[in-house]
């Protein structure tokens, strides 16, 4: 069994800890973010407060949790809905609307991109097996091609994943 110097009651005390102080570390990062950002002149700034955060980064959380992460794409489009939607330009408040429907789209279409890849990945090791026995040194080969393959499945998915939801935040956003 793996051991940590960590005690492991400490460990989940510490995440909790963690998850707590979630919106409070996050408001905070995004209220600097923006208060030293400005654009021709006019600064922008995040009122938001700790309280209009809770919901969001203390029960949705759980609510992925509860579901397997089949309600993570959901939580997605919040989190970038609320911070956008918080954020003032100038005097002038912003606004975003992101349609929960199409970010399941996006995500599905990510996960068929890793499992198309990862399908192809062991369709080339049962393809390759019976060479290895041909050939025993060019076993490496066998093995680091299919596991090339799938990072670099992966590396594009999520080219494709934040490609996506980033054009559709900004298109969404008012």
């Amino acid at each position: 069994a793996a051991t940590t110097e960590i005690y492991t009651a400490s460990t989940w005390g510490f995440l909790a800890a963690g998850l707590a102080l979630l919106p409070f570390v996050l408001v905070r990062a995004l209220r600097f973010n923006a208060r030293m950002s400005s654009w021709r002149g006019l600064r922008f700034d995040f009122p938001t407060r700790v309280r209009d955060a809770l919901p969001l980064y203390l029960g949705m959380p759980l609510l992925v949790a509860a579901t397997l992460g089949l309600a993570f794409p959901w939580f997605m489009a919040k989190h970038k809905q609320f911070v956008v939607s918080r954020h003032v330009f100038g005097t002038s408040p912003l606004g975003c609307s992101v349609p929960v429907g199409k970010v399941y789209g996006i995500y599905l279409r990510a996960g068929l991109i890793v499992a198309g890849v990862g399908a192809l990945a062991v369709l080339a090791v049962m393809l390759g097996a019976p060479l290895i026995g041909k050939a025993p040194q060019a076993g490496w080969v066998a093995f680091l091609l299919p596991v090339l393959a799938s990072y670099l499945g992966y590396a594009f998915a999520y080219a494709y994943l934040q490609a996506r939801l980033t054009n559709l935040v900004w298109d969404g956003t008012y």
